[in-house]
């Protein structure tokens, strides 16, 4: 299933968007994943796996944050799958 990011009712992105780039660690119910973010609002963030986990499945995000010290845990639901063309 695929679907696109939150969008308002003239096609807008729901939030602007950051310029950051941050690392996030999280566990699926098969793997332990350390990826990057570089996509970050308001509305949420967007983080590029593999594997990508399933629809309206909660994660604890441990985030990264530059300037932080320490990790960041938070916990979210996927709200939306891009999925890539396989060749």
């Amino acid at each position: 299933m695929s679907a696109d990011a939150p969008r308002d009712p003239t096609g807008q992105r729901a939030a602007p968007r950051a310029g950051t780039v941050f690392e996030v660690q999280f566990r699926t119910t098969s793997q332990f994943l350390i990826c990057y973010c570089t996509n970050i609002s308001r509305g949420g963030l967007f983080v590029s796996t593999p594997t990508p986990a399933k629809l309206g499945e909660v994660l604890t995000l441990s985030l990264g944050i530059p300037g932080i010290d320490g990790d960041v845990d938070v916990a979210a639901r996927v709200r939306w799958v891009r999925e890539t063309a396989t060749q």
